[in-house]
């Protein structure tokens, strides 16, 4: 059921939460089993809240730095 003017938070499957952080299924449940990201139980299966992915992937990302010129002090 499609709800265009509910609020409910999009929840992602176990494999599109790996797709989304380009890495493997097993490394999502890590993370979940880590509390490093959060889920939710829906009956007897695991989702990922969309804005929970965003946020790790903001918490983790590092900025870039400058490179250094070679042959500068």
């Amino acid at each position: 059921m499609s709800c265009p003017d509910c609020k409910a938070p999009r929840l992602l499957r176990i494999p599109e939460a790996a797709d989304a952080l380009a890495c493997s299924r097993r490394q999502v449940y890590n993370l979940i089993a880590d509390g490093r990201l959060a889920s939710v139980a829906v009956a007897s299966v695991t989702r990922v809240r969309q804005d929970d992915v965003v946020r790790f992937i903001a918490a983790n990302t590092t900025p870039a730095r400058r490179p250094t010129k070679k042959g500068s002090s």
